[in-house]
């Protein structure tokens, strides 16, 4: 049964956080279980897909339900198609973290 207003359903809500839309598709493994929120999150801790294990090398926003996914024409990488860089998008993440005040994990963090 869909959700009233287009909301989540147990068919396209995200894995991790079972509140949001699943709105990322991994490459090259296809999976598509989870919000853009919690695939940041996944990103940065390790770039592999949550679902199976795959690194994940590229990912394309749009719009997943069960085994279709719909990627967003709205929204083009640096090579005008809709599939992105994880890693750009892990360095972009970590440079966010790092200009807002956070201190770099103890792995990363500059050595004297």
């Amino acid at each position: 049964a869909a959700a009233a207003g287009g909301g989540p359903t147990e068919e396209n809500v995200c894995v991790i956080c079972c509140d949001a839309k699943r709105t990322i598709r991994c490459q090259p493994c296809q999976c598509a279980v989870l919000c853009r929120a919690c695939f940041e999150s996944a990103m940065c801790r390790d770039q592999k897909c949550v679902e199976c294990g795959t690194p994940v090398e590229e990912f394309e926003e749009g719009l997943g339900s069960g085994t279709t996914f719909i990627p967003s024409t709205l929204k083009r990488g640096s090579t005008g198609g809709t599939r992105m860089s994880a890693k750009n998008l892990v360095e972009s993440l970590q440079t966010q973290q790092l200009s807002v005040g956070q201190t770099p994990a103890a792995d990363q963090a500059p050595k004297p």
